[in-house]
């Protein structure tokens, strides 16, 4: 039975359902009657645990791992409500990827988006929050969110899709899939590796869009500010990442020492911990990969500033640590940084 604790982890906006249920109303897919009866929380949110075993019903009653990609062609502005409707009005593609990346909790709080520039390339990374397992994006979850996004910037730019990359592991689609994402989206390499990311040149990204509306842009976007705000004070991870990122080094940070920024006492902050299904230790490891992700993408940060940040003692105790939560040692990553 799932829990019906009242946290961010477990909730998903509304408009993921309306894309899910919109692709299986087009392929006329027959699923369960429990999954028909889905029910939103009262902020209209929806249980990430239902719509994920909804989303493998769909797939396994379809025979096809293409609806996932196809799905999100049901897309509308009016799909995240004033998130969308802002980012469908935003002045350029850089400021639409900006935009969500900055706000993306207000739809999808377990994945935290990265924006990074590497020379004349933009990269948007792809990250897990610190939160419990069993809300974890899976692997078709990843593909939908994407895709979306895809989607929404072929909306702003007149149906228009500009090139990019993806980079993710385990890209073994077929020829039909590929040929979706390179004609509908532009798709102009698929590259297998750990992390996840999309690559687009800065120069297609600069020019003002002829779908901008600054006065409905800015109102929706307050709304939205508004909204991600009071979602990041209510989440206990967040708010404990949002330490760690004020320090210089995680070496000496401990459970007391983030109570103490809390104003709570440390009893009082496991327990809060407990409650999400997760730990103190739990949610430092996984800030840490998040972290070590995003320096060692940037080839200017040597590796033995990376384990300072990160807090470790020595590199060998960093690269034991990264290959136990990643498979590779992150030499690999920050090497093929330094090559790209």
């Amino acid at each position: 039975m799932l829990s019906n604790k009242n946290t961010n982890h477990y909730f998903l906006h509304a408009g993921w359902y309306t894309i899910l249920t919109a692709q299986t109303n087009e392929s006329n897919i027959k699923i369960a009657e429990s999954y028909k009866n889905i029910k939103a929380n009262d902020e209209g949110e929806y249980d990430i645990r239902l719509l994920r075993m909804l989303h493998s019903e769909l797939i396994e009653n379809d025979q096809n791992f293409q609806m996932s990609i196809q799905a999100a062609k049901h897309f509308t502005p009016f799909t995240f409500g004033c998130y969308s409707i802002a980012l469908s009005t935003c002045r350029s593609l850089y400021d639409f990827l900006k935009i969500t990346c900055d706000n993306f909790i207000y739809i999808a709080p377990q994945i935290n988006l990265s924006l990074n520039q590497n020379n004349d390339e933009i990269e948007i990374i792809f990250i897990q929050n610190p939160f419990p397992k069993d809300s974890r994006v899976t692997k078709s979850g990843y593909i939908i969110v994407i895709c979306t996004l895809l989607e929404m910037m072929r909306n702003l730019n007149n149906k228009k899709a500009i090139p990019f990359q993806l980079y993710a592991p385990d890209l073994n689609y077929n020829e039909s899939e590929k040929n979706y994402l390179k004609q509908r989206y532009n798709c102009t390499k698929l590259i297998n590796k750990k992390v996840i990311k999309l690559t687009f040149k800065e120069k297609d990204l600069i020019p003002t869009v002829e779908n901008y509306h600054p006065e409905i842009h800015y109102h929706n976007l307050t709304f939205v500010h508004q909204r991600v705000e009071n979602l990041k004070k209510s989440d206990i991870c967040l708010q404990i990442c949002n330490i760690f990122e004020q320090c210089k080094s995680l070496k000496d940070i401990n459970a007391n020492y983030v109570a103490q920024q809390l104003h709570i006492s440390p009893r009082t902050l496991i327990r809060r911990l407990a409650s999400v299904n997760t730990s103190f230790t739990s949610t430092l490891d996984c800030y840490r990969l998040n972290k070590a992700i995003r320096l060692l993408k940037k080839p200017e940060i040597s590796m033995t500033e990376i384990t300072y940040q990160l807090g470790f003692s020595e590199l060998s105790s960093f690269s034991r640590a990264f290959k136990r939560w990643t498979g590779n040692p992150p030499t690999k990553l920050h090497n093929s940084s330094m090559k790209e």
